[in-house]
């Protein structure tokens, strides 16, 4: 029975978006002309389907959530025991090698999987409230579930075959829901940008899957993780793979994607943040430790690197979310600061993976939150702001001034929802939103006794033990810039009463036209306020699991004592990872330092200006440090004049000769088509002619 339950748990979510997409094939027939697909989807009434689409999204919760319940069964029976493999088959079968597909049950795989089946559940919950008018209700959760089968499949995945499906299932969802509104350019250019530059990770899977194959190397993640055989490994295997892991998790320079994945559904922007897509790639490094560890390039071990470059993404991200304005973009950004943290962490060791994955999980509850929270507050910016343009439409339908009242409804499509000087004192008229944001931001910048806390401090601890000055001083100084940027969006966005002198000078828009949005804002619907309220109570007490001190009834390092048995291997010695309270005061300050200043800088109202010292700065991160042009310039001139070079070699060389070749046999075809042009006398006449011929050359040579 557990065996069943164990093959079933990852794919019910698959079962369920084809059981989705056999109904909308069956039943569903949608054609919208394109002025309908140009609207927002909050702008448009409620579709009609043919079937209640309410049926769409209880098919894929009921899927995720039985996921949750077997995944539930499971950790009671084979948490903190031996790993259990289930293959589903053999793909491919040699003489003495095989590629198996199947599913790997161990403490890491399954206390990630609680995280991303519960988190998915919240998330789907939340998403009946957010999408209620969205035209494409159910292509939106037949997405969602398959995305959420990739996540699973990834995560449980026995061997790196089985691990790239569902890898690739991700990028593939990703795709599609980053690009979800496909009618908006912004959308679609979006959505074909993540989906290159992930790509271009994903060459450096492939090239180690490769490797391995081609050297006979079993592929199943077990056998991979004995020292004897990562001693055999090619150094391009663990590269390959890092570089695949740098390209999912969005770090630097591979990172240029995520802000702009934002123009997807918030719930997407939630999915890919909090579960396992971005932190997809941090959980392959932790995923197959042992190459990483024990393998170096001159002398550098390569978790080493991969520290270095987390600890680097984790500030620049850092600094470019002080600048930015947009609230999703903002936590898209600390999604790839908080990913270069994990990362930054599994260059220590086995207590580093411990650390890593612990954030990764704390991480998930609480960014899911934060998403979700910004989701509540820009859908109820939408839905006011519809409603002001319903009412002045039906007031204005026999108004014989139609010029002004067109300029008025622009006026009001120029708004941009995800703004946070738009908002403004929402804590007033969205109590339960401003509550959990509140939550979620204090736990991501790691106040006591929330779970971020535990987690955050663990990496810095852990980088400090073992003297790695330089990736403790970047993410050290993170915790204030982290502090900083969080505090400034709840500031603008929940407490402070933007006065028109300032609004002016940030906004385009009519300062009236925004007061008159918010007086109409009200709290969101309980589909979408409960899954809050249930994230901010985890986001509490998650960190519960990893405690460093005995509580009450709960034993201290519960989750590092479950993951240190997986990698015993590597643990040289027994020496613990004691509580560091000296840190921990040092980090805490931080995080008040970072609060205050926000709360100094953006509470009062005064003139909006950046000092000229700083101008210069500023400008840098509004820029992005420039990466995206660099990009550009590099697509736009080097790719670009290569490939009309080998455009050139290919029109000119290779089909340039074939072309010759056949040019000259047409040629040819013309000179014999006049002699051998199919007329009898004309075949007769070379008859004659070649008997003469040859009773001469007999003659003559006898």
């Amino acid at each position: 029975m557990l065996e069943i339950i164990a093959k079933l748990m990852p794919i019910l979510p698959l079962f369920a978006f084809f059981v989705v997409a056999l109904i909308v094939f069956l039943f569903e027939k949608t054609k919208y002309s394109t002025d309908e697909l140009k609207e927002f989807s909050f702008y448009t009434k409620k579709p009609k389907t043919k079937v209640p689409k309410e049926i769409y999204s209880s098919i894929t919760i009921l899927a995720i959530l039985t996921s949750f319940i077997f995944t539930v069964i499971l950790a009671l029976n084979f948490l903190n025991k031996e790993f259990q493999v289930f293959n589903l088959f053999s793909w491919v079968i040699f003489e003495n090698y095989k590629i198996n597909l199947g599913f790997l049950y161990d403490n890491l795989s399954i206390w990630v999987s609680l995280m991303v089946t519960f988190v998915v559940l919240m998330i789907q919950i939340y998403s009946t409230g957010y999408m209620e008018n969205d035209r494409d209700y159910p292509r939106f959760f037949a997405y969602l579930s398959l995305f959420s089968s990739g996540m699973l499949i990834t995560v449980l995945a026995s061997s790196l075959v089985t691990f790239i499906i569902g890898w690739e299932i991700m990028g593939l969802c990703s795709y599609l829901l980053i690009g979800y509104w496909y009618h908006k350019d912004s959308a679609s250019f979006a959505a074909k940008k993540a989906f290159i530059i992930t790509r271009l990770g994903d060459l450096g899977f492939l090239l180690a899957l490769f490797i391995l194959v081609s050297n006979g190397i079993s592929l199943d993640i077990i056998e991979l993780n004995k020292i004897e055989v990562v001693k055999m490994l090619s150094v391009l295997v663990p590269i390959g793979l890092m570089v695949a892991a740098f390209g999912k998790s969005a770090q630097v320079p591979l990172h240029v994607w995520l802000p702009d994945a934002m123009e997807g559904p918030t719930p997407v922007s939630a999915l890919i943040h909090a579960a396992t897509m971005v932190a997809a790639g941090v959980y392959l490094v932790a995923r197959v430790y042992p190459m990483f560890y024990y393998i170096d390039i001159v002398g550098i071990k390569l978790v080493y690197i991969v520290g270095f470059i987390g600890a680097v993404s984790a500030f620049l991200a850092a600094t470019m979310g002080i600048v930015n304005r947009d609230i999703k973009r903002v936590l898209a950004y600390s999604t790839m600061s908080q990913l270069g943290y994990m990362f930054a962490a599994l260059s220590a060791g086995v207590y580093g993976v411990v650390a890593a994955i612990f954030h990764l999980i704390t991480h998930g509850f609480f960014k899911a939150l934060l998403f979700l929270s910004a989701g509540s507050v820009i859908t109820a910016i939408e839905k006011a702001h519809h409603k002001i343009l319903e009412e002045k439409n039906h007031h204005n339908t026999h108004d014989t001034h139609n010029s002004t009242n067109n300029d008025n409804h622009n006026a009001h499509h120029h708004m941009d929802p995800n703004d946070i000087w738009i908002m403004g004192n929402l804590k007033e008229s969205m109590k339960i939103t401003f509550i959990t944001f509140t939550i979620g931001f204090l736990a991501l910048a790691g106040l006591f006794p929330l779970s971020g806390f535990f987690s955050k401090d663990e990496i810095l601890n852990v980088l400090l033990s073992n003297n790695y000055i330089l990736f403790f001083v970047l993410t050290f100084i993170t915790v204030l810039l982290t502090a900083f940027y969080m505090s400034r969006i709840w500031v603008i966005s929940f407490l402070k009463k933007i006065t028109k002198n300032e609004h002016e000078q940030v906004n385009e828009i009519d300062y009236n036209d925004v007061q008159e949005i918010h007086k109409n804002i009200k709290e969101s619907p309980l589909n979408m306020t409960i899954p809050l309220i249930i994230l901010a109570i985890f986001s509490i007490i998650v960190g519960i699991i990893n405690l460093p001190f005995d509580f009450l009834f709960v034993n201290k390092h519960i989750f590092s004592d479950s993951i240190k048995e997986i990698f015993k291997d590597l643990i040289h010695n027994k020496q613990e990872l004691h509580f560091n309270l000296m840190l921990v005061l040092s980090s805490t300050l931080l995080l008040v330092l970072g609060l205050v200043l926000a709360i100094i800088i953006y509470l009062p109202e005064r003139k909006r200006y950046i000092p000229n010292l700083l101008s210069e700065i500023y400008k840098v991160l509004t820029k992005r440090y420039y990466f995206d042009d660099f990009y550009h310039v590099v697509s736009r001139y080097v790719i670009r004049s290569f490939s009309n070079l080998v455009n050139f070699i290919d029109n000119l060389v290779v089909d340039g000769a074939v072309n010759k070749v056949a040019d000259q046999f047409h040629k040819g075809s013309i000179v014999s088509n006049k002699v051998f042009n199919g007329l009898f006398y004309n075949y007769y006449l070379w008859i004659t002619i070649g008997l003469a011929l040859s009773v001469l050359v007999i003659l003559f040579s006898k």
